[in-house]
């Protein structure tokens, strides 16, 4: 357990120096978690999946062939052919952009909650940093008096 603080420690002894003030931390810490933000919570399928609500319903056409192969009688070969187009009573497709556009809402809302979690987190981090390195420098202190 002590192996582990300390290298915790060290570990944020070493990003509180890498970073110069608060800011600039927290601008760091946003842009090495875009990428994993964006996989995350694919803001743009959601706008996608909005766009797709939108879109009627296209036409589907279908050829089918049978065939029970006795070439001789030509009996049993068949050709169907079909063309069907579903349409929705109501305001159907009303509400299916409606659900896209809360549930694309829903997606930005996650995304702001969860930035606002990561800066929490890193601002904990920060201070325990800060009050780490503050020990560090009265041990220091001290045992350079010491010596």
């Amino acid at each position: 357990m002590k192996k582990i603080f300390s290298l915790c420690l060290v570990l944020l002894l070493g990003v509180t120096l890498s970073a110069q003030n608060f800011n600039d931390y927290l601008k760091a810490v946003e842009q090495h978690n875009a990428a994993y933000t964006a996989e995350r919570y694919s803001v743009d399928i959601a706008e996608a999946l909005t766009t797709a609500a939108r879109v009627f319903n296209d036409p589907e056409f279908s050829v089918e062939y049978g065939n029970n192969q006795d070439w001789s009688l030509q009996m049993g070969q068949s050709v169907e052919t079909g063309l069907s187009y579903a349409f929705s009573l109501g305001n159907v497709r009303r509400a299916r952009i409606g659900v896209a556009r809360s549930e694309e809402d829903i997606t930005r809302a996650a995304l702001a909650d969860w930035f606002r979690n990561l800066k929490a987190e890193a601002t904990l981090a920060w201070i325990d940093a800060q009050e780490a390195r503050a020990v560090m420098e009265v041990k220091r202190s001290t045992w350079e008096g010491m010596e």
